[in-house]
This record gives C-alpha cells, structure tokens and sequence, in this order.
C-alpha cells in the first residue's frame, strides 16, 4: 500500500492515477475515496469515485444521482462511467434519479470525442446483457463513426451471430471495412463465433485480407470451426505446414482446434515432421512429390489432404481452393490429383501440369483451361476408373471443361 500512494503522489498523468486508485480501492481498507486522495496528496476527481469501486468488493460513501453530469463534466470521467457500467461497477442512477446508467452510455455513443464514443460502444459490447440493439447509432451511420468507434460496433454485432446473419450486408461491409483496426475489431468478435450459413463470406474476406494479424485471427475462427467445412480445414492445415514446428503459430491453432477432429490431423503433421528431422539428422533422404529446377512444389502428401503450399506460391494454391471451391475443388482434390501426377507421369509433364494449375488459379482464361484440360484427360487414363484418383480428376475437369467452353 505504502508504494501504491507513493506512485499516486508522483504520477502527473490522471488517467494513471485513475488506475492506481483502483489497485487502492481493491486492496485498501479506506471506503472514501476523498481520504485516500488526502493521504497520496493530490486533488480529488469524480473519476477517482468510480476507479476505486471497479475492482473492490467493499462499499464506499453513497454517490447519490446526478453525480455525473454529461454536460459538464470531464471527457475522462465520462470515460470511467463506460468502464463502469460495463463491468457492471456503477453505482445505479449515477446520472439521474430516474435514469438507468444504460441509457446515459447509450447516448454517450454519439459523443463529439471520439474516445469518449468508443468507449460507450464498449462498454454495450462488455456487459453480458447489452446488444447491438442497444446502440443509439442508426444502423445507416455507422460508416460515418471513428475508426475506434465502428471497431466496437462490429464486435458488437458480433455477440449476437445469429442477428448478424440475417444481415448479409452488414457482415459483407463490415470486413470490407478500409479501416486495418475496424477490421481486426470484426475478427476477434467472430473468432470463436460459428458463422454457419456465412463461410463463403468468411473464406472471401480471407482471400482478400492483407493484414497479416487480422489474417491469423481468421485462421483462429477457421480452426475453430472447421467441422463440415472443408475449405476451412484445407486452408489451415497448408498454412500450418508451413510453419515452424513449435512455432507460435503451429502452437495458436493447436489451442484454436482443441476438441476439433482438426486437432489430430494438426499433431499427425507434427509427428510427421518430427520423424523427417530424425531422417534427416540420420542422414536418410526426404522424399519430394517432384521438383522444378531444384526448387521444391509439392511436397509431403500425407494421406488424402497435401500440402498445398507451393514453395513461394502458396497463395496460388490457397486462389486455387477458393476460386473453385463451390464446383467441388478442395486440398483433398488438388493433393489427390498431384499426387496422381508425381507417380504416372514424367518429371517434365508433372512439372508443366503443377505450372498449369498454379495459372488457371491466377487466370482462368479458356487457353490455360484447353491445355489444362488435356493434361487431365491423360492423366485419367492412367488411374482406376472410380477411384478416389479419378473422382478428383472428373471433379478438376467439370471445372477446366465449363472455362475452355
């Protein structure tokens, strides 16, 4: 205690001070919060009053209503009624006697500061009882808030997935959102949230996000809820192998998947590379599926699902799935198909037909897809007719067939 009023004393920053004061409500004795400014030797503020109650469980002197006046009091103690009243620390009728603290932070939403603004849309998104119906921003407004501001929104929104989704055009301009922070706000809203009818939405908004943290957030969501959904699986399982071992990633989508069937398909490919480290410290070759000039493509078919990353071209292949997906085209059909190849046909025609594939993801122009098309036709004559091989092949051919007309 003794070092908690020494900081007081010495902190020229009042929001610090405004957490320092909570550290002294919880652990204090003191119940005013005049006295304990007093001993730190500093002004007293209202913001002081709320601060000291957020974390204690002791009472203090009755603030009665009105003691907050929005029209008058500071930004930063307006501040602190949102982060009371979202964790549920207010004291009641704080603002007035015949108003409920919600409707007081309601209003703040519309607020002239902006942190005062976001502050308010959080406090909605903290406590356990509030939704985006309780936002006092019409809904046609929201692409006219602060960045901060339609971060938390979003979040919001994202509480109640099943309203969400009966609004295709919010989610679809939600992540299509310029804002690198409003966007990130979406994807830890629906991290954990199952989408159910919306994963084309979820697998177009990854295509196209550019942010690397946003991206490994929507990784998260994928192996979270990648059961009956293969594209989801099929992306995590291509960027997973391409990570280090033991590495961050790796370890983040091991706790996103956990009591998922993804969760053992994750600690096979860990076995897996565990064991190719042992070969290789052991002095024993690491098989390819095939190479081109020296540099590996597609390596590592493990089972039915390959690694669909492409040495530098991975993003190709991930284009590959999601172009085509709704046509039947998955990891599973790609890994299957180049798996096919690496075994029936020659280094140089394995080679051509991977390079072909990678333009058609990029391209699908009607040149690429007669070749293309070609290539496949001969390779189906080199599998078992109904095999799992040449139910992938057709599959591919459905696709290359309705490009090449």
């Amino acid at each position: 205690m003794n070092v908690l009023y020494r900081c007081l004393g010495s902190e020229a920053n009042f929001e610090n001070r405004a957490w320092l004061i909570s550290a002294v409500g919880k652990l204090a004795s003191q119940s005013s919060v005049r006295n304990i400014c007093e001993a730190a030797g500093i002004d007293y503020l209202k913001e002081y009053e709320l601060a000291a109650r957020l974390f204690s469980d002791q009472r203090f002197e009755s603030l009665g209503s009105k003691f907050i006046d929005i029209e008058t009091d500071t930004n930063h103690a307006l501040l602190w009624l949102s982060l009371s009243e979202g964790y549920e620390k207010a004291p009641e009728n704080i603002t007035h006697a015949s108003f409920e603290n919600v409707e007081v932070v309601r209003q703040l939403n519309a607020h002239h500061d902006p942190k005062v603004a976001e502050y308010s849309v959080w406090s909605l998104w903290q406590h356990p009882d509030r939704t985006a119906k309780d936002l006092f921003i019409e809904e046609q407004k929201y692409s006219e808030q602060p960045e901060g501001v339609r971060r938390w929104i979003y979040r919001l929104h994202a509480k109640s997935p099943l309203e969400l989704l009966k609004r295709t055009d919010f989610l679809q301009s939600f992540y299509q959102d310029s804002s690198r922070n409003a966007r990130e706000g979406l994807a830890l809203g629906l991290r954990g949230v199952q989408v159910w009818t919306a994963q084309n939405d979820m697998v177009k908004w990854f295509t196209n996000e550019e942010d690397e943290v946003i991206s490994h957030l929507l990784y998260e969501h994928m192996a979270r809820n990648c059961e009956g959904e293969e594209r989801f699986e099929a992306l995590v399982v291509s960027k997973y192998k391409e990570e280090a071992s033991d590495g961050p990633f790796r370890n983040r989508m091991l706790a996103a998947a956990s009591g998922t069937p993804l969760l053992n398909k994750l600690r096979i490919i860990d076995l897996d590379d565990s064991a190719s480290k042992l070969r290789s410290d052991l002095g024993e070759p690491t098989k390819q599926l095939f190479s081109t000039g020296g540099s590996p493509k597609m390596v590592n078919v493990y089972g039915n699902v390959g690694n669909l990353s492409l040495g530098d071209q991975k993003i190709k292949a991930e284009k590959l799935v999601q172009e085509f997906s709704t046509s039947g085209i998955s990891g599973e059909t790609i890994a299957e198909i180049l798996s096919v190849a690496g075994e029936n046909l020659d280094k140089t025609e394995s080679e051509s037909l991977a390079n072909e594939m990678n333009q058609l993801a990029e391209n699908s122009n009607q040149e690429t897809a007669a070749s293309l098309k070609d290539r496949l036709t001969k390779l189906a004559g080199t599998v078992t007719a109904g095999s799992k091989a040449a139910a992938a092949i057709d599959k591919f051919l459905e696709v290359v067939n309705g490009i090449a007309g």
